[in-house]
């Protein structure tokens, strides 16, 4: 993810949905983020010194969606519930659907 004031893309997506997101699954992932000024300081880097290569710039800490969730409830004094049962039951809905649509 990008982030910064006024970017656009997923960080941007995930903060409205924060907003009004009230339960989130419990679960575990792993994202990096960097700071939209971070990531123009690392081009012009990469562009000033002609580096060639694959490079990743992220931010050191790695964190998780669950916690980018909760901390941006938090600071709008929102209450976040984690929900164990959330998960399996999403991926039942899906599958229920799923079928709904095979049998039409």
């Amino acid at each position: 993810f990008i982030y910064g004031l006024n970017s656009k893309g997923n960080f941007r997506k995930l903060v409205n949905i924060s907003n009004f997101l009230r339960f989130v699954p419990k679960f575990t992932n792993k994202i990096s983020l960097i700071h939209i000024d971070n990531f123009s300081e690392f081009i012009k880097g990469i562009v000033d010194n002609s580096l060639k290569g694959v490079f990743e710039p992220q931010n050191r800490k790695i964190v998780s969606t669950n916690e980018i969730i909760t901390q941006i409830r938090l600071v709008g004094n929102k209450k976040t519930i984690k929900l164990k049962l959330l998960l399996p039951m999403l991926y039942f809905f899906q599958f229920l659907s799923s079928k709904l649509r095979m049998s039409k």
